[in-house]
């Protein structure tokens, strides 16, 4: 199994599918490189090298013990770490904690990013003072509700009612998770320990606002589901308007999991995206 190495020496499982510009797709929370089973073929066979790969502790990787003051930045380092196995700059395709993930390196490391296209990136800080009183109250909303509960069952070890709570929230969806096929249930499974830990993270851990996504200076595509949570669709609406060369759409008949949910909407709407002329 092939492997990159970070800055910390924590192993990262990746595959590579295809040929052509690397084209690197990062998952998100109690996911791994499997989440992208909808998209390989597709994204491959459309001129891209095709990577996937699985964060830090996620399936199939070694398990190393999250420190107290993890952050997101351990994260970003990571994914720098895979882009410099490629030596030239690569189109990254992030989902939710994935896509913030993106963002930072984006911001922080442009000359590897080629392209960027994030999916519903649970970036709360970008609710600044100034976005408006209703922005503020759902992100607070969302917090109470959905973070806090799903965190203190985590505590308790009660893995199941965190994740029947904390899929209800992102999806909107009451009773998802009764409802997900087997494949996918063993993969929230096989990455259950690693939702403390990324549940855990605090905003000023790694706040990233107006200004931080002003600095993204890579042509973005920002993709919102039609029937997303609102809270998680203002997010993305609001780093359309600070992300300076940024399109975006809404992927229609879909919820936070754009990628399971319309997954030939969302795969034709990136590529013709990634091939567009004015790179």
């Amino acid at each position: 199994m092939p492997y990159a190495l970070s800055s910390d020496d924590v192993r990262l499982y990746y595959e590579e599918h295809g040929q052509g510009e690397p084209l690197v797709l990062i998952h998100g929370s109690l996911g791994d490189y499997r989440d992208w089973g909808n998209q390989l073929t597709y994204f491959s066979n459309s001129g891209f090298k095709t990577v996937v790969y699985s964060r830090r502790n996620h399936y199939p990787n070694s398990w190393r013990d999250y420190p107290g003051n993890y952050s997101l930045l351990a994260e970003r380092d990571d994914l720098l770490a895979l882009l410099k196995e490629f030596g030239e700059p690569a189109n990254l395709v992030g989902h939710s904690y994935g896509g913030y993930v993106a963002a930072l390196v984006a911001r922080d490391y442009p000359g590897y990013v080629r392209k960027l296209v994030l999916i519903e990136p649970p970036i709360f800080t970008v609710f600044g003072e100034d976005k408006g009183r209703e922005n503020l109250e759902l992100g607070f909303k969302f917090l109470k509700e959905i973070i806090e509960p799903a965190r203190r069952y985590l505590r308790t070890n009660d893995f199941e009612s965190a994740v029947r709570v904390f899929l209800d929230g992102i999806t909107g969806i009451n009773g998802v998770y009764d409802r997900l096929k087997p494949p996918f249930r063993q993969i929230i499974l096989d990455n259950s320990k690693t939702a403390l830990a990324e549940i855990e993270i605090t905003p000023e851990r790694d706040p990233f606002d107006c200004t931080d996504a002003g600095r993204v200076n890579s042509q973005t595509l920002l993709v919102k589901g039609e029937d997303s949570p609102k809270v998680l669709q203002s997010i993305t609406i609001e780093l359309s308007k600070c992300i300076p060369n940024c399109k975006l759409v809404t992927i229609p008949k879909s919820s936070h999991g754009v990628i399971w949910d319309n997954p030939k909407l969302f795969n034709e709407t990136v590529v013709q995206f990634l091939k567009r002329g004015d790179k």
